[in-house]
């Protein structure tokens, strides 16, 4: 179970009094080799392993429907619970499938998630969770879902489908457009018009870097959250996590 954050299991001591203390899961990743392998991870003292193999470009038809591969999910959950092994599955959005993209090109920005407001982006990945949620359901091997593997994320409010939630963050923060200029040292007659981008290397222009990098966050988090509720549908107990790159995530 989960005590504060830290994953604790019960152990008799040498008395023979039950105590609790933290355990901690040990393994490989990511693709066919830990697969093959789980018949062997026992005897190394391996107890979990990453399934990195498929995300939406390898699991999901054009129909929606789920392809051989996203199918073959369960079945190595299977395999790992016969081996008693764990299994930290990663949902793999940044494997997005082209053909997605291809019949909505707008969707494209330069980032592995593609737009992650756009609905046609999110139809895609609602359509993966909700399956795998429903695929995965009442395995014993799975321990948790990955949402994404080093996510990053720079569009935030540099579109239409999210500049309206950025100038609705700019509201909530500043309350009127007289204290925003008075801390960019701009002439913006109201938030509508305040871009996402664009302030100088100066103390000003910092204050609104520091604005669009905290909303980014905010937003980048909030559709974790959605996906994170997504596969939670049936399983509501699941475990779910982000693997962040500290560089992206904690460095100025």
């Amino acid at each position: 179970k989960i005590d504060d954050g830290v994953l604790v299991t019960s152990v008799r001591d040498a008395s023979g009094r039950i105590k609790t203390q933290p355990y901690y899961f040990g393994g490989y990743g990511h693709f066919q080799q830990v697969i093959n392998d789980l018949p062997n991870f026992r005897a190394l003292g391996a107890s979990i392993i990453q399934d990195s193999r498929n995300g939406p470009a390898q699991g999901l038809n054009p129909d929606f429907t789920l392809t051989p591969a996203g199918r073959g999910i369960r079945d190595a959950l299977i395999e790992a619970n016969q081996a008693g092994v764990k299994v930290d599955l990663l949902t793999s959005p940044h494997y997005f499938p082209a053909w997605a993209v291809q019949k909505n090109p707008d969707m494209a920005n330069g980032t592995p998630f593609n737009n992650i407001d756009h609905p046609a982006e999110r139809k895609v990945i609602e359509a993966w969770l909700t399956q795998l949620g429903k695929l995965v359901k009442n395995q014993p091997a799975l321990m948790s879902c990955c949402l994404s593997n080093e996510p990053a994320y720079s569009a935030s409010g540099r579109d239409p489908y999210s500049a309206p939630a950025w100038h609705q963050f700019l509201r909530a923060h500043h309350l009127t457009i007289d204290a925003l200029k008075a801390l960019y040292g701009t002439k913006f007659t109201s938030f509508d018009a305040v871009p996402a981008g664009g302030w100088k290397n100066d103390p000003a222009g910092q204050r609104w870097a520091f604005d669009w990098i905290s909303f980014n966050d905010e937003h980048f988090a909030a559709w974790h959250k959605w996906m994170g509720d997504l596969i939670k549908r049936e399983n509501p107990n699941l475990l779910t996590h982000a693997n962040i790159m500290v560089f992206f995530a904690l460095e100025p």
